[in-house]
């Protein structure tokens, strides 16, 4: 997977919005009340988090969390609105 976002075509708040309620999960910044605000200020307007910083986000919690939660992580990847072109990874 080197190389590949996970997020596809979406930038990762549309793709984690998917998923999960971000509204409802706090923020790491003190400048921001939910974890929306926290991850475009982090990924979309500074860039400034590595494009894995998902994996150890506790937040999310996806290595060690429920396998659901992970199993849906993976289905989202892959799904056509999120990669809409099947010969990009």
């Amino acid at each position: 997977m080197d190389g590949v976002a996970f997020n596809g075509e979406l930038d990762d708040v549309q793709f984690l919005q998917r998923i999960f309620d971000l509204q409802k999960l706090p923020s790491t910044d003190p400048r921001f009340k939910d974890a929306a605000g926290d991850i475009w200020q982090h990924t979309i307007n500074n860039d400034d988090l590595d494009r894995d910083w998902i994996f150890s986000d506790d937040r999310f919690n996806l290595v060690n969390g429920p396998t659901e939660v992970f199993l849906r992580f993976l289905c989202e990847m892959v799904h056509p609105l999120v990669r809409p072109d099947r010969t990009k990874l």
